[in-house]
């Protein structure tokens, strides 16, 4: 299977910044109606995800909702790095499907970890059904 197939590009994604403010993200996030959205630096490299969870965490431990707290903290500051692993583009399908199994999306790395999109378990299953359909 070509990743580049069925990987979304990085032109056609949402996604945030590290340095981007806890509520920017907050914004974008439910604007796009998304439960976690990629993050990357100012230079493109990918750093993690920011999840609905990661939001709740923060709010909790913070027990605030003040959006002068929500504005002075990054969202880098917030993420849990080890959710949301990529995979680079040359990676091999085992490893692709190790990781939708585990996500609802894998970010697609180039293989210097700049972010360059993401495969979400929907188009996989897409892929998979259009391939299955075309064996009758």
């Amino acid at each position: 299977m070509n990743m580049l197939r069925v990987m979304k590009q990085k032109s056609d994604v949402a996604y945030l910044y590290n340095t981007e403010n806890v509520a920017d993200c907050i914004d974008k996030i439910k604007a796009h109606g998304y439960t976690a959205i990629p993050v990357i630096t100012t230079d493109g490299m990918y750093v993690g995800a920011a999840s609905n969870g990661d939001y709740l965490r923060f709010i909790l431990e913070k027990n605030t909702l003040d959006p002068a707290v929500l504005s002075k903290t990054s969202v880098g500051d917030i993420i849990k790095s080890a959710d949301y692993r990529p995979v680079k583009i040359t990676a091999k399908i085992g490893e692709l499907f190790e990781r939708i199994t585990e996500q609802n999306f894998v970010p697609v790395t180039d293989d210097r970890g700049v972010f360059i999109g993401i495969i979400t378990r929907r188009d996989i299953l897409k892929y998979l059904n259009e391939k299955l359909c075309n064996l009758k």
